[in-house]
C-alpha cells in the first residue's frame, strides 16, 4: 500500500514496512488514514474515534481545516512524535498501553493534531512557543472536554511546578537546556493563565483570530489580543513574557 500528502512540507517523511497496513475512515468530509503495523482492530478504531472527537473540538474553536489526514504510528524507538500539515506521525502507539493510559494518549494526540493549526512560527527561535505552547494547552483543553475538568487542573500543576525557575520565555534559547521546559510548561501554563483572565470565549475568539490572521509572531499575537481584550491585558502578557514566573 502507498499513501502520499497531498499538502507541501519543508522535508520529506518517508515510512516502509513490509506489513504495513493503512486503515481509511473519514471525519467530517476529509479522508483519514491511519498507517500501523501491529495496532488490533480495537485500537484503531478507539484512535479513529478520539481523532474525530478532538478534531471537531479544535474546528469548533480554531475555525476548520480543509484537506485529508494522515497519522502514522511509528516503530521508532527514539524522537517521539511530530506532526506536518496534513500528516502526524507517532512513536508509542501500542495496544495495552492505549487502553491502560488513554488519557495520556488524548493528550498525545491533541498535541499533534493542533499543530495542523500552531505551525506558523519561527522553529529555531523563542517564537517557536507559539507553535508548541499553544498546542499544548489545545491538548490539554480537549482534555478538560473530554475528560474533565479536574485532570485539566491536575495536568496544570504538574506543569506549573516544572517551570519554577526557568527563564522567561520571551528571547529564551531555543537550543538551551530548559527550552523543552519552556515550550511544554512555561508556555502552556502562561495560556492558562491568559484564559482565566479573558475567559474560555476569549481564549477561542483570540485563537481562532490568530489562525485566521495567519499570525506567526509574538508581536503579532499582543497586537491581537489588544484588539480584542484591551491594553491592559497586552501589558499584563508582555509583562509575563518579560519576566517568566
Amino acid at each position: 500500500r502507498v499513501f502520499r500528502s497531498t499538502r507541501p512540507t519543508n522535508d520529506m517523511v518517508v515510512a516502509a514496512a513490509p506489513d504495513l497496513r493503512i486503515h481509511e475512515s473519514r471525519i467530517g468530509d476529509s479522508a483519514f488514514r491511519l498507517a500501523a503495523t501491529k495496532l488490533s482492530p480495537a485500537t484503531v478504531d478507539s484512535i479513529i474515534a478520539d481523532v474525530s472527537r478532538i478534531q471537531a473540538l479544535y474546528g469548533a474553536w480554531f475555525g476548520p481545516v480543509s484537506g485529508d489526514m494522515l497519522l502514522v504510528a511509528s516503530d521508532r524507538d527514539e524522537g517521539g512524535g511530530y506532526a506536518r500539515m496534513g500528516g502526524a506521525f507517532l512513536a508509542g502507539l501500542e495496544d495495552d498501553a492505549y487502553h491502560a493510559r488513554h488519557t495520556d494518549y488524548l493528550r498525545y494526540l491533541g498535541h499533534e493534531l493542533a499543530h495542523l493549526w500552531w505551525y506558523r512560527a519561527d522553529t529555531s527561535s523563542w517564537e517557536d512557543w507559539l507553535n508548541e505552547s499553544m498546542a499544548e494547552l489545545s491538548a490539554l483543553m480537549a482534555v478538560r472536554e473530554l475528560v474533565g475538568p479536574a485532570e485539566f487542573g491536575r495536568r496544570l500543576v504538574a506543569k506549573r511546578e516544572a517551570a519554577t525557575g526557568t527563564a522567561p520565555i520571551r528571547g529564551f534559547d531555543r537550543s538551551g537546556d530548559d527550552a523543552r521546559t519552556i515550550l511544554y510548561s512555561s508556555g502552556p501554563v502562561l495560556l492558562a493563565e491568559l484564559e482565566a483572565r479573558i475567559g474560555r470565549d476569549g481564549l477561542r475568539t483570540l485563537a481562532r483570530r490568530l489562525v485566521e490572521r495567519e499570525v506567526a509572531t509574538t508581536a503579532g499575537l499582543l497586537d491581537t489580543l489588544e484588539e480584542l481584550e484591551g491594553a491592559g491585558v497586552r501589558q499584563w502578557l508582555q509583562a509575563r513574557l518579560r519576566d517568566g514566573n
